[in-house]
């Protein structure tokens, strides 16, 4: 083998190991991303309008969400939240903290972000933010808001303003930020992605959809997220 050919050997090594082949994930996921990709459309121009016309945005802030679609089209026939709804408006996070809706946001995802831009965004605060004293009857218009798409999309657009912002990923490629903001949604607000490389994200945290204590196979939501960006019809 000459050094021409080993050299080439070695860089076919490195980009097959470094970029694996791709997941077919509508043929995975079945009807399940079908029902995903269904709701999206439905809720183009209600999406658009969120989003001020912004159809970057909007398509960014589908793919963001768009795991959360099929793991609420294999799961919404199966829970009953009723319970849980009235454990968090009298007793907090701390007593019932669930998924609830499309985006499958939990209440502590809302106060976290309420938190975060009232320390840091006065103007955000005065759109997600509710006023008054009364902690139980703020709980329950946060549950109102989350129970409702255009709450879940007003938050979900915080969410990407405010991470974004806290992250530096302001001059990044559309499609790294989505890699980057679907990593934090799936693992929290607080989550770092500084300093870690976006390829990194699609091929490790491999906990979709069963979450990481299920031992069989799974995928990364990062990378889900992606895919959707990438193919999404415009």
């Amino acid at each position: 083998m000459t050094m021409y050919s080993s050299v080439l050997t070695f860089f076919i090594f490195i980009l097959f190991f470094s970029f694996p082949p791709e997941e077919n994930y509508p043929q995975i996921f079945g009807d399940d991303y079908s029902d995903a990709l269904a709701f999206v459309e439905k809720n183009q121009v209600f999406a658009l309008t969120t989003f001020s016309g912004d159809t970057l945005q909007a398509k960014k802030a589908w793919a963001i969400v768009f795991p959360e679609l099929i793991r609420y089209s294999m799961v919404r026939d199966f829970f009953e939240t009723s319970a849980l709804e009235i454990l968090y408006v009298k007793n907090g996070k701390e007593a019932a903290d669930f998924s609830i809706g499309p985006f499958q946001m939990k209440p502590s995802f809302v106060e976290e972000l309420e938190f975060i831009s009232k320390q840091h965004y006065p103007a955000l605060a005065k759109k997600i933010c509710i006023d008054g004293s009364d902690k139980e009857q703020n709980r329950k218009v946060r549950l109102e808001r989350l129970k409702t798409l255009k709450g879940q999309l007003q938050y979900l657009k915080a969410y990407i303003s405010i991470y974004i912002d806290k992250e530096s990923l302001q001059k990044l490629p559309p499609n790294t930020q989505v890699i980057y903001l679907a990593h934090a949604y799936n693992h929290g607000i607080k989550a770092k992605v500084q300093g870690h490389e976006a390829n990194s994200l699609l091929n490790s945290n491999k906990y979709f959809p069963y979450g990481s204590k299920y031992p069989g196979k799974q995928y990364s939501y990062a990378a889900i997220a992606n895919y959707f960006f990438k193919n999404q019809p415009n």
